[in-house]
């Protein structure tokens, strides 16, 4: 099966738990990670409600790293969907390549939330992202900021 086949149903993003002390607690979200894939949970996708946006570029690496690692232990071979979205065409990029480069499937770019960009500003950036990696991308529009 191509790995594309299994994006046929419906993407719900994953949780990212914390320690009290605000930093990702692995052991539950490695628990957390396996209990989506035993379900049948395709893909495993690290998305906005997985607090993507309030994550340093080192957590956000670790929750790739470790979606990654669990979806290989566990022999089902998930589609791993990244999180990849930023205000910052740059930094979206940046995290396209890291995810690429540590094993994801596709990426998940949000439109930039911030500025409220006008579609040619949107369809530029999501182009730049797109043409810089060779992974698939989804794109993940807010209709409050997009317009549609």
């Amino acid at each position: 099966m191509n790995k594309l086949e299994k994006l046929n149903n419906v993407i719900t993003a994953m949780i990212t738990p914390f320690t009290e002390d605000f930093i990702i607690d692995e052991e539950e979200y490695r628990k957390f990670i396996r209990f989506q894939i035993d379900n049948g949970c395709q893909p495993l996708t690290m998305g906005t409600t997985g607090e993507s946006a309030t994550l340093s570029h080192e957590e956000h690496h670790d929750a790739m790293d470790i979606a990654i690692d669990e979806g290989k232990k566990s022999g089902k071979d998930p589609f791993i969907l990244a999180g990849c979205g930023s205000n910052s065409t740059k930094e979206a990029i940046s995290l396209c390549h890291y995810a690429e480069n540590a094993g994801a499937d596709g990426c998940l770019v949000v439109v930039p939330y911030y500025n409220k960009p006008v579609q040619h500003s949107l369809i530029d950036h999501f182009s730049t992202v797109a043409d810089s990696i060779s992974l698939p991308i989804i794109l993940y529009n807010v209709p409050s900021r997009t317009g549609r």
